[in-house]
């Protein structure tokens, strides 16, 4: 049945009429001739597939140009592939406000969707005078796929001399000894992979199972990878030119989720499950695994001081997290030590040497003090400004990477919002990776931008920041991945701050 819109606007005349030669009567317009249209004559809408559980509406009017004083009857029909309501209201111009309900992204799924909104629109109820131009059949498109949107209120970070690499990318360093980035993947194949930064070559060389991490030996000319239930020992510059990389494997009795080389070939292997495991090491001279008396709360992200002889690492999931320190010595590494906090200060994520070796950067701003004194070892050094949470429901943003230079006297956080970034709960469309640059040296914000969407054919994918780098040249380096790229071993991207 149509629904009747009575209408107090006086609109066009009633009754026909004609005219005759001479005769300067204007003919009066026909009862049925009320202006009706549609404010759009087709709707097309993209929609970003990690909006999963986002309904959206769309809106469209019908537009009654001259609408008679006893008002009009109309009807609204419409399939069902991708539209699942749209609501009516009426007009203070005599129109029709619809307002068109689309099913969430994560019902239908990648793919185009069309519907039709059909308008009927009568001068009597039994519509046996349909409006001029009725039915009205708007088409609607709806299209699922990688959409991903620009962050407002930020600038968007300008990037240079961007490449995609061949392969995914699990874990990376950078070897300033080689000037390369240094990365394991499971994609194409577990390899792992020599990117010269000089020279835009890559070397890769096949690992016997997916890698879980990397670290490089304080020269940066070998490399440990982590596997379950084994480490990789690669040695990187092959004694004869042109000859691939040397790879050794050994067997450690628990999957590895992290490892630390040090200048004496020993590889230092952390748990990868979220449970006390004990620290294992091996001396790739024999391959012994032996493990250590440090008991550590997994996952951690280690680093080796720039000295060579203790790690650094924090813990995540526990209260409260806290950073650590675990002495290396020749027959074995001691007990892992915590800082002299408990609670004072916010610390998550991981941490990160500075350039001098002299300070330890915390996912949350936090800044130590890194020292072979005990006394003066992990003590609060200040802080960096983190971006402000956006909304109540956010949990502060945490750093991705962080990397400073000497030579520019820059560092570098990339970041993004704990909440929104969570992938469990389904807000990926809102999670956007911020780029901060401070003055190493006071540690002042001097700019922060946001990574933008990279198209690649008909796609836009979000860029999400993985690891930054500087050079030896002083120049920043970034790696990052487009967040649901199809093909994984097209998925990563390698530039540079201009």
């Amino acid at each position: 049945m149509a629904s009747c819109l009575v209408l107090a606007a006086c609109g066009g005349g009633g009754g026909g009429g004609s005219s005759t030669p001479g005769d300067t009567t204007t003919p009066v317009t026909p009862s049925n001739d009320i202006g009706a249209h549609m404010s759009m004559s087709s709707v097309t809408v993209e929609r970003d597939l990690y909006r999963r559980n986002q309904v959206e509406k769309v809106e469209l009017a019908l537009l009654v140009d001259r609408p008679p004083a006893e008002g009009y009857y109309y009807r609204v029909t419409y399939t069902k592939k991708a539209l699942n309501f749209i609501g009516e209201s009426p007009r203070t111009d005599s129109g029709l406000d619809l307002q068109v309900g689309l099913s969430s992204p994560g019902v239908l799924g990648l793919g185009s969707y069309d519907d039709t909104i059909t308008v009927e629109v009568c001068i009597d109820s039994k519509c046996a005078t349909p409006a001029r131009g009725s039915p009205f059949v708007v088409p609607v498109k709806l299209k699922v796929g990688y959409f991903a949107e620009t962050e407002a209120g930020l600038p968007q970070q300008v990037l240079a001399d961007a490449v995609t690499l061949p392969h995914d990318v699990v874990a990376a360093a950078y070897s300033a000894s080689l000037d390369a980035v240094v990365s394991v993947s499971k994609a194409p194949t577990a390899a792992l992979n020599l990117r010269s930064l000089a020279d835009g070559q890559t070397r890769s060389v096949a690992l016997a199972s997916v890698p879980t991490s990397v670290a490089l030996s304080p020269d940066g000319r070998r490399a440990a990878v982590g596997h379950d239930g084994a480490v990789s020992f690669v040695d990187l510059v092959p004694a004869t030119p042109g000859a691939a990389m040397a790879v050794s494997r050994f067997a450690v009795s628990m999957p590895v989720g992290a490892v630390v080389l040090d200048g004496q070939g020993r590889i230092y292997a952390f748990g990868s499950a979220p449970t006390w495991a004990y620290l294992h090491w091996v001396d790739t001279a024999n391959g012994i695994d032996k493990t250590a008396t440090a008991n550590i709360y997994s996952p951690v992200r280690p680093v080796l001081h720039a000295a060579g002889d203790r790690i650094y690492f924090s813990t995540r999931d526990v209260s409260p997290n806290d950073i650590y320190n675990v002495t290396l010595e020749a027959t074995g590494p001691r007990d892992a030590v915590d800082s002299p906090y408990h609670g004072d200060y916010e610390i998550c994520g991981q941490v990160w040497t500075s350039a001098t070796s002299s300070r330890l950067y915390t996912a949350c701003g936090k800044v130590f003090t890194a020292s072979s004194d005990p006394s003066l070892d992990m003590r609060y050094a200040g802080s960096f400004a983190m971006s402000a949470s956006t909304s109540t429901a956010s949990f502060g943003y945490a750093a991705l990477s962080i990397s400073d230079s000497l030579v520019s006297n820059q560092l570098v956080v990339l970041e993004q919002d704990k909440f929104n970034c969570d992938p469990r709960l389904d807000m990926l469309y809102a999670c956007f990776t911020r780029v901060g640059t401070f003055n190493a040296t006071d540690m002042a914000l001097q700019a922060r931008a946001s990574l933008a969407p990279v198209t690649v054919g008909a796609d836009r994918f979000a860029q999400v920041g993985r690891y930054v780098f500087h050079r030896v040249n002083s120049k920043a380096v970034l790696l990052t991945e487009l967040r649901g790229a199809p093909d994984a071993a097209a998925s990563i991207r390698l530039s540079s701050l201009p």
